[in-house]
């Protein structure tokens, strides 16, 4: 299948709304968000083909590429995604989705190559829409919550001041990781970033 003139997609996911916007379960959108604001002359929003998404476009070492935020919950990110990866012909392994991790420490990434959701929604609902697991992630970790606390609940609630202190350099570290996976691949992304990375400091509802 031909690609439309775009190399790949990147996807940051999220939940629409302010009061979800600094939730670790935001991390998608946050990511994406320092992406565009480290590069604004390099990512420009644009107007999308479908609905209920938040689209740029950006040159990468001669590649160009999308970005997408899905405007749906979480647990439907899939309706944003796999319309756009069919109306602008991006194969799966050049779909790269960021998404906040329970199993990873918080300042912790980490890239993976398919596999299952292990329980994230959006990541379910990707798969479902794209017919595939075979797609290439950033895990953003956020830890998880103290002994007894739900994780549901956890996700969706304000950073605590230990999360948000290592926010800005967490969100950093994504948007090298993501630079280098739009400008080297994925291997390149998994040894640059596994091989040299410190833990850094310190339904249609939401879920």
């Amino acid at each position: 299948m031909q690609s439309r003139g775009f190399y790949g997609l990147i996807v940051g996911l999220g939940n629409p709304g302010p009061e979800y916007e600094r939730t670790p379960h935001n991390m998608g959108f946050l990511a994406l968000n320092a992406l565009f604001s480290s590069s604004p002359s390099v990512w420009r929003a644009v107007k999308a083909p479908v609905g209920k998404c938040e689209l740029h476009r950006g040159e990468s070492n001669g590649s160009t590429w999308l970005a997408v935020k899905p405007l749906t919950y979480m647990n439907r990110s899939g309706d944003a995604v796999g319309p756009l990866a069919r109306w602008y012909r991006i194969p799966a392994e050049h779909i790269l989705v960021v998404h906040d991790e329970l199993d990873l420490p918080p300042g912790t990434l980490r890239f993976k190559m398919g596999g299952g959701a292990a329980g994230h929604k959006g990541i379910l609902s990707i798969v479902q829409s794209l017919g595939t697991n075979a797609f290439p992630r950033l895990r953003v970790g956020i830890g998880r919550p103290p002994s007894g606390h739900d994780p549901a609940g956890y996700v969706l609630r304000p950073f605590h001041a230990e999360g948000l202190t290592a926010l800005p350099e967490t969100l950093a570290t994504a948007v090298t990781a993501i630079t280098t996976f739009c400008t080297k691949g994925l291997a390149w992304g998994m040894q640059e970033l596994h091989g040299g990375q410190r833990k850094c400091s310190a339904s249609s509802q939401a879920e």
